[in-house]
Parts: C-alpha cells; structure tokens; sequence
C-alpha cells in the first residue's frame, strides 16, 4: 500500500484569501478548473473555494464578486492530506469529502493533489460520469 506522495497525479491551482471572488472565477475559466487553493500572504493553506462557492454562496446570495475576497468565501477549514499518509487515509478522507482534488501537504506547503479520477481508478472503477 502506497502514501498520498505516490498517489498524487496534479496540482491545484492557488489564489491569495485577499483576492476578489471575480478574480478568482475568471483565474478557474482561463484554467479550466473547478476548485482553487486558497493561501494566507505567509504561503500557509487558508482553505478551498469551488466554482459553485462563487455562484450560490457569492452570487445567488447577494454578494459582490468585484469586492467579496476570497477568503472570505473560502471553506474551512481546510481538507487536507500528509504525503506521508497511507492509501487508506486518503480513500476515507476523498469519501467524507467529495472534493474533485484532495490537497497533499508536506509540513504547511502543498505539494501537489489526488484527483478523484486516481483514486477511482486505484480502486479499479471508471468515474460514474
């Protein structure tokens, strides 16, 4: 049985918490992605914000994309895994939060992720999509 650093197959996307919510949906169209990482100005994990973060808590709930920041908005705290932790550890943590990237840390860096579709495919089923 592997750890998180021998499951990890891509690396998620960052934003700084003082960032504008609008900055942060135009940073996921231009790289097509659906979840930021969202750091603290001392490089610390702050928390995670997905695209429908931005559309039901921020804009469907009377916010301003241009000023709402993105810590503000960011889930905490933040759901993450050591690189260092077993296969087992990570499979329980992807089920109880359905994340389509699991944060690896090594210390409070992140060191890259496990997307679903690897932990899908460890586990010998194709995605239900």
């Amino acid at each position: 049985m592997g750890t998180a650093r021998d499951m990890m197959d891509c690396l998620i996307a960052r934003i700084g918490a003082e960032q504008t919510v609008g900055e942060a949906a135009r940073r996921m169209r231009a790289l097509t992605v659906d979840v930021l990482a969202v750091y603290q100005p001392d490089g610390r994990l702050y928390g995670m914000i997905t695209d429908r973060d931005i559309v039901v808590r921020c804009v469907a709930g009377g916010g301003d994309p241009r000023t709402t920041t993105v810590g503000e908005l960011a889930q905490q705290p933040p759901v993450w895994v050591d690189v260092d932790a077993e296969e087992s550890a990570v499979r329980d943590l992807a089920v109880q939060y359905p994340w389509s990237v699991l944060p690896v840390l090594e210390g409070y860096r992140l060191a890259g992720a496990v997307s679903r579709s690897r932990l899908l495919a460890l586990a010998g089923r194709s995605p239900a999509w």
